[in-house]
């Protein structure tokens, strides 16, 4: 259990890392690129925890339900949008991590 808390605390870490990429953004396209390449790293693993978070009590499926919501409302944005609304959405996917880490602790 302590290697899946590991995982989901540096899963964390990573979205915070790429909402701090975006924050600190220099709006050029090599930005946006940057961004692009990192996202589709950390998607895929993200949904495989939302997939072992519904297997989980009901207040684990709950964060699981959170975290899908937050990745299919993410991968809507398009580049129309302000990097804010990336920034805001990736600061909620964190928080629901945080969330998994501290209750993965716990047990």
């Amino acid at each position: 259990m302590a290697n899946l808390c590991d995982d989901i605390h540096a899963l964390a870490n990573r979205w915070d890392k790429l909402a701090d990429t975006i924050h600190n953004r220099k709006g050029d396209n090599a930005d946006h690129r940057k961004v692009a390449a990192e996202d589709r790293k950390l998607i895929p693993p993200s949904r495989e925890l939302v997939a072992l978070c519904r297997k989980d009590t009901p207040k684990v499926k709950a964060w699981g339900n959170q975290l899908a919501a937050l990745l299919d409302e993410y991968a809507a944005l398009n580049n129309n949008d302000s990097w804010d609304d990336d920034v805001a959405v990736i600061d909620k996917m964190v928080d629901v991590l945080d969330k998994l880490t501290h209750y993965c602790d716990e047990h």
